[in-house]
């Protein structure tokens, strides 16, 4: 994963005038003097220090009297996800992400979590691992500090409150996205395969559908969307179905997109266009003949 993160930001990179700040990672809590029992949202701001960041990554390490509730990625500054902000055991979750064209700003959000504290006293919100890369064509791994997050949660109020996200409020689908259907020798044996992402400006992308659609196939289960992960190898592979892509967020809006023909497609189309006229030739052919009989039987 560190070798693709660091590819990956290396190919997105544009030049940028090296800087000798240091990028931030910060967090900022809500409510900031949670107490026990009292769901509160942690989210993760970049702040780049006049650099032009364009991939980060690390762990986030939660406190022991700390129980995780949830994690959202929604209106993120991050445009693809390698590695979506995702538990990985009870305490610690992973993320890796990339903006392709850069970005520089002081405060910008990556992912949050919900957390509730269990018991009362001192507790660190912390990163581990952390890295960021220059958007510099080299992908440089900029100097970066990262602050942690330190609460003290008080004993249980009478009226907790949640900070869960109000999925309820989000009306709004992912942001428009166009799949990309390619092949490569050293993937797969050379399958034709998908590549799908997009970013959801509420809550955040829960996950991903695919559903190849064929005419006249004897296979129901193409004719069915398939929860799937980017990149998903085609279960059709002469590329005679009709693709769908299915983005769904946490409040279950969805878009529903098809991908760009890879470069083998023109010639697939193009041999569909030539059957066509083809047949419509030989149909005109029959009619002139079939006419042509009729006109001497009437002699």
């Amino acid at each position: 994963m560190k070798k693709i993160f660091i590819l990956c930001a290396v190919c997105a990179a544009a030049l940028s005038v090296p800087s000798a700040k240091a990028s931030i990672f910060s967090w900022k809590s809500v409510p900031e003097e949670p107490a026990a029992g009292e769901s509160l949202r942690a989210t993760l701001f970049l702040d780049t220090e006049g650099k032009d960041i364009n991939a980060v990554e690390g762990t986030a390490v939660l406190p022991s009297s700390f129980a995780l509730e949830g994690i959202y990625d929604g209106n993120s500054v991050v445009n693809i996800w390698l590695e979506p902000p995702h538990a990985v055991s009870p305490r610690t979750l992973s993320f890796s992400g990339i903006m392709p064209a850069g970005y520089e700003g002081t405060q910008g959000k990556l992912f949050e979590i919900v957390m509730r504290p269990e018991r009362v006293g001192p507790a660190s919100l912390d990163i581990s691992g952390a890295r960021a890369l220059e958007n510099d064509g080299r992908g440089s791994e900029t100097k970066l500090t990262t602050v942690p997050l330190v609460l003290n949660p008080s004993p249980s109020s009478d009226a907790a409150s949640s900070s869960l996200p109000k999925t309820a409020s989000d009306r709004v689908p992912p942001e428009e996205f166009t799949p990309v259907v390619a092949r490569d020798p050293s993937i797969e044996n050379g399958k034709y395969f998908l590549v799908f992402a997009t970013t959801d400006k509420g809550v955040g992308v829960n996950h991903y559908e695919v559903m190849e659609v064929l005419s006249r196939t004897g296979n129901p289960l193409l004719n069915q969307w398939h929860v799937a992960e980017s990149p998903y190898i085609l279960k059709d592979q002469t590329l005679r179905s009709d693709i769908y892509v299915r983005a769904v967020d946490r409040a279950g809006n969805f878009r529903v997109v098809a991908p760009r023909a890879p470069s083998a497609f023109p010639a697939i189309t193009h041999f569909r266009s030539v059957s066509v006229f083809l047949l419509i030739v030989v149909l005109l052919c029959i009619a002139y003949l079939v006419a042509r009989a009729r006109r001497s039987s009437s002699v």
